[in-house]
């Protein structure tokens, strides 16, 4: 088939955002891409790709970046146009806006909360990608990381865990493979969301466990998440951090028990939750009469 996907490219990190790592995934399942992609705040392409007469697919990614959007891609012609939203529930009448102003024929939409506010919705959260994300077992230099922004809610998080004797590392300013090996040196890696993101799997989610770390995700998340992981099959779930410390000491108790967590988290997400199968989900739903 022939896809078209737009997207802002990571300057920083050329290859690593999730539209790289989509239009790679559709790629490699032998389909002809096409790339309409700036790097975030650049007037630089990612690929000089001219737009051609006709797609099968055309897919927008967008996630609210503050830079202009492709509102010229409205006069693409294609046999089916999907969107892929993720920042919903910061930026939602933004992204209904692009949904109208566009007229997509199918929504796929981060957050499970969010669905009933797009028409057609599918829920279509990250992914991971193996080569990128994935690691063969490596040397745990830490017992638990926080890795993402330094906040006060964290710091406070961190005082409670080292009181309880859990070292906990927050690790800030780390990107492309340096980001995934902070992840994978990590017995345990907290993946925590800011109040407004609430039910949204970021992409931590899955690429602690591609990495090969225990993923430990907070409760309201997991919940609206049902059946993405299982608790103390392939991840750990915790409500509060009282529960959080307990979960770490009993998990540790169990050598055993702790490495098949991590070893089914692992095998769960390259199996399941790869952008490949994400390609090949969009290209069911789009095309549910073909081979695709």
């Amino acid at each position: 088939m022939r896809i078209l996907v737009s997207y802002r490219g990571i300057p920083q990190s050329p290859g690593w955002a999730t539209g790289d790592l989509v239009a790679k995934a559709f790629r490699k399942l032998g389909h002809e891409v096409d790339i309409h992609a700036k790097f975030y705040q650049k007037n630089l392409w990612v690929e000089s790709n001219p737009i051609r007469p006709e797609y099968d697919l055309f897919l927008f990614l967008e996630c609210n970046d503050g830079d202009e959007q492709y509102l010229n891609l409205k006069q693409i012609h294609a046999r089916r146009t999907a969107c892929w939203f993720f920042d919903t529930s910061y930026y939602p009448d933004h992204l209904q806006g692009l949904q109208q102003y566009f007229g997509f024929d199918l929504q796929f939409i981060a957050n499970p909360l969010e669905l009933g506010y797009f028409p057609n919705a599918y829920h279509m959260p990250y992914a991971c990608d193996r080569e990128l994300h994935g690691r063969e077992l490596v040397t745990k230099k830490r017992h638990v990381a926080l890795v993402g922004s330094d906040r006060q809610d964290r710091r406070d998080l961190q005082s409670r865990l080292r009181f309880a004797g859990i070292e906990m590392d927050i690790i800030s300013n780390v990107f492309r493979a340096d980001y995934i090996n902070a992840l994978a040196e990590s017995e345990y890696v907290i993946n925590q969301n800011p109040a407004a993101g609430r039910g949204l799997f970021n992409m931590r989610q899955y690429e602690a466990p591609a990495a090969g770390s225990i993923i430990l995700t907070e409760g309201q998340d997991y919940d609206a998440n049902e059946g993405e992981f299982q608790h103390l099959v392939n991840c750990l779930v915790y409500y509060n951090p009282k529960e959080l410390v307990d979960l770490i000491h009993t998990v540790d108790k169990n050598k055993s028990e702790k490495e098949n967590i991590r070893i089914a988290g692992q095998n769960h997400v390259l199996k399941h939750h790869t952008y490949e199968a994400r390609c090949r989900e969009i290209l069911e739903l789009a095309f549910p009469n073909e081979a695709t």
